[in-house]
């Protein structure tokens, strides 16, 4: 992920590239997985037609 940070001391912006880390999601005691983008195209909220 890069993004952008002002530096007060040179006055300018400059482009920073960090690495983002999201723990997996476990299934809760019901045995329901937890909210996925998957197949997040196929609904029609969202869509621009």
């Amino acid at each position: 992920m890069t993004k952008t940070c002002h530096k007060p001391a040179s006055g300018k912006f400059e482009e920073l590239e960090e690495t983002i880390r999201i723990p997996q999601q476990v299934f809760d005691t019901r045995n329901i997985p937890p909210s996925t983008p998957r197949q997040i195209e196929a609904w029609p909220a969202g869509r621009v037609d």
